[in-house]
């Protein structure tokens, strides 16, 4: 186990601004509010940290001007939910190994402790429970 001290910075919220109007806050912010609005974005999945682009699209809509769309995002069809699948799959099978290969060092740890750890290991059998362990 890592036996670390950390230190971290004391949190500091922005300042509060009061957005009056006429003020340059305020001023900035209408600025930026009529950019976001101007532009219009195409959203892909990204599956594995690729890019994809179904053409199979939804919009996205301002929500107090249902016609002023925002953006195009693109849906996942089976295909990709598999594609996404796999990957899941794949990462919790390396996280798996990690683990299980860093419990290899730890021989102080009880077997129901790495149960807990690692619940695909799966629960105790009855003759595991009668040996106490």
């Amino acid at each position: 186990m890592d036996n670390a001290i950390f230190s971290f910075p004391k949190p500091i919220n922005e300042p509060v601004k009061a957005y009056a109007p006429g003020s340059s806050e305020k001023s900035s912010l209408k600025k930026a509010l009529a950019q976001l609005s101007s532009e219009e974005w195409d959203i892909p999945l990204v599956i594995g940290g690729k890019e994809i682009r179904t053409g199979n699209t939804g919009k996205v809509v301002m929500p107090h001007d249902h016609h002023h769309v925002l953006a195009t995002y693109h849906k996942a069809g089976e295909k990709e939910v598999q594609t996404a699948s796999g990957q899941i799959e794949e990462v919790l099978g390396t996280r798996t190994r990690v683990i299980q290969r860093k419990l290899k060092d730890v021989d102080t740890l009880s077997d129901r402790e790495a149960r807990a750890i690692l619940p695909e290991i799966g629960p105790l059998t009855d003759e595991e429970n009668e040996n106490g362990l």
